[in-house]
C-alpha cells in the first residue's frame, strides 16, 4: 500500500491535510481542514472511496479539484442545474472546501494532463500560459458536459464540432513578443483570432484572448464543459 501526506495552510500552518492512499485495487484522497473554532472541530472528505480504478495523486487532485470549483460556483448561483460528482459536498461548509481547493490546486498546478475536461474560462488559463512558453503547440477541443466530465469520459468522441487552436507567427513581419493565436473549425468555417503584445500587457490579458477567441469561434459561453487534447508536434 503506498500512502502520501501533504499539508497546507489555509487560515493557519497545517490546518489542511490532502492523503493519497493507493492500496493497489483503487485509491482515494482523505481531505481534511481543522478549522480554529473548537465548536467547528475537523471535517474530512473521502474521495474516491468507491472506486475500483487507481489513479495518480495528481489525476485524483485534479479530478476532485473540479468538483469542488463546480460545486462553490453552483453554492454561490454562478452556474445552474445539478452537478454530478463522487460524493455530495451538500454536507460540507464552505469553509473546508474553499481549503481543500487551495490544497488541491497547490498539488496539481503544475500537473498538465494531454486531454482534459474544463470550462472554457478554465481551459483558456492554462492553454495561453503552454502558448506562452511554447509557442510550438496546439490543441484542439469540443463541447463537451459536466456529465460526460464526470461518467462518460467518450462521449465527446460523437461531438460533430471540433475546433483547433494554435499560435501564429509571421503575420505582417510581427515581433515575437506578439502574442497571435488562431481559433478555427476543423473542415473549414470562420477562423477568430485573439491578440496581446507581451511587453505591454500581462498574461492574464492572453488568458482574456484566449477566451475570446475560443467564444467567438465556437459560439459558447465561458461556462460551457468543454474537452481539450494537446496536439503532437509532428
Amino acid at each position: 500500500m503506498e500512502k502520501i501526506t501533504r499539508n497546507f495552510k489555509y487560515c493557519y500552518d497545517n490546518d489542511t491535510t490532502i492523503e493519497y492512499v493507493n492500496t493497489g485495487l483503487y485509491s482515494m484522497l482523505n481531505c481534511s481542514f481543522t478549522s480554529e473554532d473548537p465548536d467547528y472541530g475537523t471535517d474530512t472528505i473521502h474521495y474516491g472511496a468507491g472506486s475500483k480504478s487507481v489513479r495518480s495523486m495528481e489525476k485524483m487532485a485534479f479530478d476532485m479539484l473540479r468538483e469542488v470549483k463546480d460545486f462553490l460556483d453552483y453554492r454561490d448561483g454562478q452556474i445552474e442545474g445539478s452537478l454530478v460528482c463522487d460524493i455530495d459536498y451538500d454536507d460540507y461548509s464552505n469553509s473546508t472546501l474553499i481549503a481543500i481547493e487551495y490544497a488541491l490546486y497547490e498539488i496539481v498546478k503544475n500537473y498538465r494532463p494531454k486531454k482534459w475536461y474544463a470550462t472554457i474560462a478554465d481551459a483558456s488559463e492554462r492553454i495561453a500560459k503552454e502558448l506562452l512558453e511554447d509557442r510550438t503547440k496546439s490543441f484542439s477541443l469540443c463541447e463537451s458536459d459536466r456529465l460526460e466530465a464526470s461518467t462518460d469520459p467518450e462521449k465527446h468522441q460523437d461531438s460533430g464540432g471540433w475546433y483547433g487552436i494554435k499560435r501564429i507567427d509571421g503575420f505582417f513581419d510581427n515581433e515575437k513578443s506578439e502574442f497571435i493565436i488562431a481559433v478555427g473549425h476543423y473542415g473549414g468555417g470562420g477562423v477568430a483570432f485573439g491578440y496581446a503584445d507581451t511587453l505591454e500587457s500581462d498574461d492574464s490579458t492572453c488568458e482574456y484572448q484566449v477566451r475570446r477567441a475560443i467564444l467567438n469561434a465556437t459560439g459558447f459561453d465561458s461556462d460551457n464543459y468543454i474537452y481539450i487534447e494537446e496536439e503532437e508536434i509532428k
